[in-house]
């Protein structure tokens, strides 16, 4: 097994940056068909070049005093939403607390929740509706709330 997620990993690697869209290997038995998302337009809150923010920069590598970042549990698609029909699971400006899912993260067809771990008011969507997110990647920074 561990073969096939060296193959799987070296696929995503060389197919990310280029404009190939679609791919399919087909090795020792194994078949892995990569297909690249288009971002969902019109998701609210989410411009779409991946940013959107109010008060914070998101271009800044490191959140502000008084920020952090909630960073994705893995490599995966980022969904704000638990479907497209659905409101995102928070939008700019909305207060947060330790255990809320901000948002999912699917990963070989599976969808895991991103939680958030402190409590404070999202002041920066980072990542847009089906963009690809690494392991430890930055998908909204929070406004750290009063410890009073």
């Amino acid at each position: 097994m561990a073969d096939f997620r060296d193959l799987l990993d070296d696929l995503i690697a060389r197919v990310r940056g280029t404009d190939i869209a679609e791919i399919e290997v087909r090795k020792q038995g194994f078949r892995i068909s990569l297909r690249r998302r288009q971002p969902s337009p019109g998701i609210p809150g989410h411009s779409g070049d991946g940013a959107h923010s109010a008060g914070a920069d998101p271009d800044d590598a490191e959140p502000n005093t008084g920020e952090i970042d909630i960073r994705s549990p893995l490599n995966g698609i980022f969904y704000a939403a638990s479907s497209p029909d659905e409101a995102p699971f928070v939008k700019l400006g909305d207060e947060i607390s330790p255990g809320q899912v901000v948002g999912l993260v699917e990963a070989m067809k599976v969808f895991n929740e991103i939680v958030a771990e402190v409590a404070g008011t999202v002041s920066a969507l980072l990542v847009a509706e089906g963009a690809e997110v690494g392991e430890g990647g930055a998908v909204l920074r929070v406004r750290l709330a009063d410890p009073d």
